[in-house]
């Protein structure tokens, strides 16, 4: 926050972090597109992202339901005029869009005073596996924390991730990523933000004018996304894989799914 109150000439930290957002919304967007913000199991690359918003540019869709939204890599690539509703079962996942969205000022800040350390890695871990009395600011943080510094996105025992070579600094990076956390919290201001069961989000969305998009879990990786629900370890099982292929055959609108074979 210091650099920001330099920069922009000003001692008032929520000034600052308005004048910054100002110059990435009004010059950054013109020059390139949102970017997510850390790396995560099952990301999409670019080129399937905008095969899915092609899809669903031409299927006249009105609305665009990201079912399993994960690091929502796919809105970085829709219309801003597009009416979007990202969901995720994984609460910290969708707490941390959550906090990112309403308390910008409040996230940066906290994040701008951390250095990039394998001993807040696991303080952080800790957290979130542990501490119920946490905010909601305190375990997006501590989300972002772990999920920014976990070798290959990996949640579920993560190790930290380091720079092993000289032409990539990942402390770098995440001092780097202000601005994308800032063009992120102003596209999310018009999506809707879930943390529900995709069966329930699947019944509420039942129209035509909906398109969905399902990328669950690959058959035989449903471990990678373990998340607590309901104090109780949720895993995407075959029930699940189930549930959703006949849902989403029922489904009024059109729908892309991504998916793969189980290996033998």
């Amino acid at each position: 926050m210091n650099t920001l109150m330099l920069i922009y000439e000003t001692d008032n930290i929520s000034e600052a972090v308005t004048k910054a957002i100002v110059e990435v919304v009004t010059e950054g967007k013109s020059m390139k597109k949102l970017k997510t913000l850390f790396p995560y199991v099952g990301k999409k690359p670019p080129r399937i992202a905008m095969e899915v918003v092609e899809a669903f540019r031409q299927s006249g869709c009105k609305m665009f339901v990201d079912l399993f939204c994960g690091s929502l890599a796919i809105l970085c690539y829709l219309p801003e005029d597009t009416k979007v509703v990202v969901n995720d079962i994984n609460g910290d996942l969708t707490n941390l869009y959550v906090i990112i969205k309403t308390k910008l000022v409040e996230f940066i800040t906290e994040l701008e005073a951390l250095p990039y350390s394998e001993v807040l890695f696991q303080m952080y871990k800790e957290v979130l596996r542990s501490d119920d009395k946490a905010s909601d600011l305190e375990r997006a943080v501590a989300y972002y924390y772990v999920q920014f510094a976990s070798f290959r996105g990996r949640s579920k025992n993560a190790s930290f991730r380091i720079s092993a070579d000289a032409d990539n600094n990942t402390a770098s990076t995440f001092r780097k990523n202000l601005p994308a956390i800032m063009a992120l919290s102003d596209r999310l201001q018009t999506v809707e933000i879930l943390n529900r069961d995709f069966r329930k989000v699947l019944s509420q969305f039942n129209d035509a004018s909906v398109f969905v998009y399902a990328d669950c879990p690959y058959l035989g990786t449903e471990d990678y996304y373990e998340c607590e629900v309901n104090r109780a370890v949720y895993v995407f099982g075959d029930n699940e894989h189930k549930d959703l292929a006949q849902m989403l055959k029922e489904h009024k609108g059109i729908f892309a799914l991504s998916s793969k074979a189980k290996k033998d």
